[in-house]
């Protein structure tokens, strides 16, 4: 035999490589400065209290490490969890530490979940753009994809009703604060008009909502699951990969009884367990009394790398070179060069051309070949102002550089 491939599961073929990690891995080859990483700054984790935290929690519990726990992981840290979100009006009463499953961050709750849910040919219908390795997640195992275009108060509710309308949508896959990559924030109006057009077509809500606490001016909209009146259909993702330290690998799925023991057997199935000694470090973190204050220095961190790539593209670009909405949390601003025909070559033109990595907007579209070729995102996260300013001036210079051969080329082919 050649090869074994062809031993392979059928599933395979559905399966593809992550745009953004190989942008990721060429800015960084390059020695770009980069503006892609969806990512917290090391500079802003609290390195020093974890460390006490871990440590602790070794010296405390190492008979921890010497069986396997609940699968569906630390009581302690899921009845923290649980108490956290429900004193911020995100979890409704009626769920309990229960119905909380540990995860090793968000992306294993989508897998999870998608694999709980869905069959192959299912509808997924999801935010136009939107994360794409939550499209990875639903097409490993089989779903059709539709996209929802967004407006200034979110998803279109008329674009959903239309779809469900006409195709059986199993479920609406959402993020709805400071999304990734638009940044947008959801309006209340918006989500009560969602939740009913899901009762009335009778299809579930996926809320991924790992940026909500890092909001800028006021706290985003209540959650969709603590406005669901108990009916059961909106399962919500959290995360501490963007707050505390993606290294962790801590997240949660918070589902009603209907789903949850399903949940909890494909953990059983898959991964089994979760590093109990790091998540009992992490909850002598939650503990310590000085999580509230890292939220709030992480928020005023943050907004000032936002305010300084919006005052660094104020300064380099006029509005008819790059438009874009200002962020009012989160990572991430989404911008538009009108007049780009061709995202994916020109980001590739940047990083070889002016040293200076951002991400395709076309990326974040479940229809690449019908996205909008001049959306581009871009990530403040790890970019201080003084990066911001060297950065727009070398995206400025990539786009006008890359524009002048586009032209020349379409007169040389006239």
């Amino acid at each position: 035999m050649d090869s074994f491939s062809e031993l392979l599961g059928a599933r395979h073929a559905r399966l593809y490589d992550s745009t953004i990690q190989d942008m990721i891995e060429l800015v960084h080859s390059s020695g770009a400065l980069s503006f892609t990483a969806g990512e917290p700054s090391i500079d802003l984790m609290p390195a020093r209290d974890l460390r006490e935290a871990l440590c602790k929690a070794f010296d405390n519990a190492t008979d921890l490490m010497g069986y396997y726990h609940d699968s569906s992981g630390l009581t302690e840290l899921r009845d923290w969890i649980a108490q956290w979100t429900k004193n911020e009006g995100l979890l409704p009463r009626h769920l309990t530490w229960e119905n909380i499953l540990l995860t090793t961050g968000s992306q294993e709750g989508l897998g999870l979940f998608t694999e709980a849910v869905i069959d192959q040919g299912d509808v997924v219908a999801v935010e136009n753009p939107s994360y794409p390795e939550a499209f990875l997640a639903f097409e490993k195992e089989g779903a059709s994809i539709e996209a929802v275009p967004m407006d200034d108060e979110g998803p279109s509710t008329e674009a959903l009703e239309d779809l469900a309308s006409k195709r059986h949508v199993k479920f609406f896959y959402t993020i709805p604060c400071f999304q990734n990559p638009s940044g947008a924030v959801t309006s209340l109006k918006r989500r009560k008009e969602i939740l009913e057009l899901a009762k009335y077509y009778n299809f579930l809500i996926l809320e991924d909502d790992p940026y909500r606490h890092l909001w800028f001016e006021e706290a985003p909209p209540t959650s969709y699951i603590s406005l669901h009146e108990n009916d059961g259909r909106v399962i919500y993702l959290g995360s501490f990969s963007k707050v505390v330290a993606p290294g962790i690998r801590c997240g949660w799925i918070a589902a009603p009884e209907w789903i949850f023991k399903t949940l909890h057997r494909l953990r059983v199935a898959t991964t089994l367990n979760l590093p109990a000694i790091l998540h009992l470090g992490l909850l002598e973190f939650l503990q310590s009394g000085g999580f509230t204050g890292h939220l709030e220095q992480l928020r005023k961190a943050y907004r000032a790398r936002r305010d300084g790539l919006v005052e660094a593209l104020h300064k380099h670009f006029n509005k008819s070179e790059f438009r874009f909405e200002i962020p009012k949390g989160g990572f991430f601003l989404w911008g538009e060069a009108p007049g780009l025909k061709d995202s994916d070559s020109f980001v590739k033109f940047a990083i070889q051309n002016e040293g200076v990595g951002v991400i395709a907007g076309k990326t974040f579209s479940p229809y690449p070949a019908k996205a909008n070729e001049g959306t581009i995102r871009l990530s403040f996260a790890k970019v201080s102002p003084e990066e911001a300013d060297e950065g727009c001036e070398r995206l400025k210079r990539a786009l006008s550089k890359y524009m002048n051969l586009t032209q020349e080329g379409e007169k040389t082919n006239e």
